[in-house]
């Protein structure tokens, strides 16, 4: 696939499975797995494009973290910003910006022709009504956006930000997934969506599928296809058994395991986009035992991230180092830079030195989808020789 810097042309993005087949977008999403044309138009007609995803848990938009609930709003709705496949910052609702000399105060310009779902014209009214409620909503999105002192609006179409101190990264916070626009005064989020999106939701079926038709008024273009159909699964092998099976058109975001089976399979087509998607163990910091630092520590020494990597990537991707900042950052990669060796003893020293002499016993929750409960097992088996015993709950 071919990459374009320009904002409103079809490249590789978060919003990848409508970049493929209907409109463009911004951001990496990794692996995707398609029939063939001729097999999906067989399964189905042509004028539709169905996905097989996990089933949601839920769809309002301070809330959701699953990648089929990220891919429903990215569907539905826009973002001021995204970012494309080399995490440069690419414009979408916002048109341009402006910041002040200390990087305290940004102000942006939106578009003038963003139309909602219900016909009404996005303003600046909108968007400051967003970012209120996910601030005041609290949770992930307050700490992201947590140096916004005020945010204002100025005329129809100018957002004033005003930070507490100065931020260069703010304009890639507006980027989060959870910060779509919503019309000023919604409702019912996560039953009604009224969006500026390619997309409009014709019909949810919790549990079963979400029907999306073709915005044929989207700003950015009308999408290519006419429908778009997620159907949802509730386990990922009766994902890929609806794809083989021509039931859905395609799947994204596979495991590795199951990726390297499909692009074996001449009957499918298979796309790997190199990403700077990482995963990452929390633990909270605020509440025993992960407020005791050599725990943390124990952690991290109790874990051979070269040798999950070997697990679980099967050669995709690259080792973590313990930060977000992956190769495709090639400007700020730090190659050279290795983690400590692992050494359970040590960790196990740790863990006594922090009051817990024998070992801990704690539940790691994980989503059930793409690489995670691997991962979740590699890493449960290594720490265990530290004396830190997981339950897995895959969720």
């Amino acid at each position: 696939m071919k990459q374009n810097p320009k904002a409103n042309t079809t490249e590789v993005s978060r919003r990848e499975l409508l970049n493929i087949f209907a409109a463009g977008a911004t951001a990496a999403v990794g692996t995707i797995t398609l029939a063939p044309l001729a097999g999906a138009v067989q399964a189905q007609d042509s004028e539709a494009l169905r996905i097989a995803w996990l089933t949601p848990a839920q769809l309002d938009p301070r809330s959701v973290s699953g990648m089929s609930e990220i891919a429903v709003l990215n569907a539905l709705y826009d973002y001021l910003f995204e970012t494309d496949a080399a995490s440069n910052l690419i414009p979408v609702l916002a048109s341009s910006w402006e910041r002040n000399d200390d990087g305290s105060q940004y102000t942006l310009q939106l578009v003038e022709n963003a139309v909602f779902h219900d016909g009404s014209l996005l303003t600046a009214k909108d968007v400051v009504w967003t970012i209120e409620w996910q601030l005041d909503a609290g949770g992930t999105i307050a700490d992201v956006l947590a140096a916004i002192v005020s945010v204002e609006a100025r005329g129809d179409h100018t957002v004033v930000f005003e930070l507490s101190a100065p931020d260069p990264d703010f304009l890639y916070r507006l980027t989060e997934y959870k910060i779509v626009m919503l019309k000023a005064g919604a409702e019912n989020t996560g039953v009604v969506f009224n969006g500026t999106g390619p997309f409009i939701m014709e019909e949810l079926l919790p549990g079963d599928r979400a029907i999306m038709r073709a915005n044929q008024n989207y700003w950015r273009g009308a999408p290519t296809i006419d429908r778009l159909e997620f159907l949802f699964f509730d386990d990922q092998q009766a994902a890929i058994a609806a794809v083989q099976g021509g039931t859905a058109d395609g799947i994204l975001r596979l495991d590795n395991f199951s990726f390297l089976n499909f692009t074996g399979d001449f009957r499918f087509n298979t796309i790997d986009i190199p990403t700077n998607a990482h995963q990452m163990t929390r633990i909270r910091a605020d509440r025993p035992p992960g407020d005791d630092i050599r725990v943390r520590k124990a952690f991290k020494l109790a874990t051979d991230r070269r040798a999950v990597w070997e697990r679980v990537q099967l050669g995709f991707g690259a080792v973590g180092k313990d930060s977000p900042i992956g190769p495709s950052f090639v400007g700020y990669f730090l190659d050279d830079v290795e983690p400590p060796p692992r050494d359970p003893a040590a960790a196990a020293v740790l863990l006594a030195e922090a009051g817990y002499p024998d070992g801990l016993d704690m539940v790691l929750h994980v989503p059930n989808s793409g690489a995670m409960p691997d991962l979740a097992q590699a890493m449960a088996a290594q720490w265990e020789e530290a004396g830190i015993r997981v339950e897995i709950q895959l969720e």
